[in-house]
């Protein structure tokens, strides 16, 4: 089949995406280790879903739902268990 190549804003898209954020990210990480505890700043991952369920709402107008609000909620209850467990406690 015939595939169109990408336009030059498409390019630029994607060139931003790989770079700018990427560059951020890592920074932030590597910053986040030296101020906490790897196990600590690890947990930061556990926000990504919840981040991205109300970004998609906000900006792209999509229906937050009972499913997504439970799943929600079960994350952070993992996220809670993580944080605040005994072993948690002993490493701060």
């Amino acid at each position: 089949p015939h595939v169109n190549p990408p336009s030059p804003e498409a390019l630029l898209a994607t060139l931003y995406y790989i770079l700018i954020p990427t560059i951020f990210a890592q920074w932030a990480w590597f910053k986040l280790i030296i101020l906490f505890p790897v196990t600590v700043a690890s947990t930061v991952t556990f926000a990504i879903p919840i981040i991205a369920v109300f970004s998609s709402a906000l900006w792209l107008g999509e229906t937050v739902g009972g499913q997504e609000i439970s799943a929600l909620v079960l994350v952070l209850i993992g996220l809670f268990f993580v944080l605040f467990s005994p072993d948690m406690q002993r490493t701060r």
